[in-house]
């Protein structure tokens, strides 16, 4: 195998569910006794790890692939702050808009202040320190076609319907979110 991360092969002992970018037997045992990263790493970097057992992540899911056939991760990014902190709300836009340039599968969830962001117009006035106005980021996400999520419950109580939404954004409720949450690899919230 060449050097760098262009493979991933996914191994499952029963127990655990290795991604690993080095080639293993089926059956092998990729060294699932303590302290696990180490002997793992001994085949080579490890790009993730499942403990059932511990509850921290089951990977239940096919290994996914960029077009480059590299892994690929699937995030839902969070974000709570709205026009009341500039720089805290285009955050989770930007992690949204960098996951899906790096080959990512993403979806962006709005709550709490943020959801004022997924009103028509509101992106247009919103400018953090020293970053990208979000103007721009959004007009970014939505050309990359990341659905944009909005608490349907955070929107209600800010008199927001589904009709003052920009393009690519729709109402969702709390079993939708848990339910990405729960599906995706990665939660990253701001």
């Amino acid at each position: 195998m060449t050097g760098g991360r262009d493979r991933c092969y996914d191994i499952t002992n029963g127990k655990h569910r290795v991604i690993t970018d080095q080639p293993m037997e089926d059956g092998q045992d990729a060294g699932m006794s303590p302290p696990l990263k180490s002997e793992l790493e001994a085949d080579g970097p490890v790009i993730g790890v499942a403990d059932r057992g511990a509850g921290l992540f089951e990977h239940n899911r096919e290994t996914r692939r960029t077009k480059k056939g590299a892994c690929m991760a699937t995030f839902i990014i969070s974000g709570s702050r709205g026009t009341d902190d500039p720089t805290m709300a285009t955050l989770p836009f930007m992690a949204a808009k960098t996951a899906k340039e790096q080959g990512h599968d993403v979806v962006l969830w709005l709550w709490n202040e943020a959801v004022t962001l997924g009103r028509k117009g509101a992106a247009d006035y919103v400018t953090g320190v020293n970053l990208t106005p979000l103007k721009e980021l959004l007009a970014t996400i939505q050309a990359s076609g990341v659905p944009i999520w909005v608490c349907g419950a955070c929107a209600v109580a800010r008199q927001i319907g589904g009709e003052d939404l920009v393009a690519g954004a729709s109402i969702k409720g709390m079993p939708d979110y848990i339910k990405a949450v729960a599906d995706r690899d990665r939660s990253v919230t701001f």
